[in-house]
């Protein structure tokens, strides 16, 4: 095992010469970990998150009250969809008092296409 060290890098000798083989595996499995990236959410999922920021009393349907709250809350393009009626138009397919996860969902991803097709121009 001595004979080895000298010819390993050198930080890893240092290890080794330090713990041992343990930390040679805890170093390595902590790098791996640090190399790996985290789960990227779907679409779908960032829909879904998205729904339930805004649906703050939790009772599913999203009503025009909650999204022009988060609207002014977070300005920019949400804004932008309160002015151009876009939540009305949302509604006006439903036909409720509010929209459910689902048509949201299904709403914001069509969106998100048509943004993507558009880019491609």
């Amino acid at each position: 095992m001595a004979q080895l060290i000298p010819s390993l890098p050198k930080a890893l000798g240092k290890l080794l010469q330090a713990g041992g083989w343990a930390w040679v595996g805890y170093a390595t499995v902590r790098l791996t970990q640090a190399l790996i990236p985290e789960h990227e959410p779907t679409p779908e999922e960032k829909a879904k998150s998205l729904f339930a920021r805004m649906d703050t009393n939790k009772d599913d349907p999203l009503t025009a009250e909650e999204f022009k709250a988060y609207a002014a809350k977070e300005g920019g393009n949400f804004q932008k969809a309160v002015e151009n009626g876009f939540f009305e138009g949302l509604l006006n397919k439903a036909g409720s008092a509010g929209i459910v996860e689902e048509d949201f969902v299904k709403a914001w991803l069509q969106i998100q296409e048509d943004a993507n097709a558009f880019k491609s121009f």
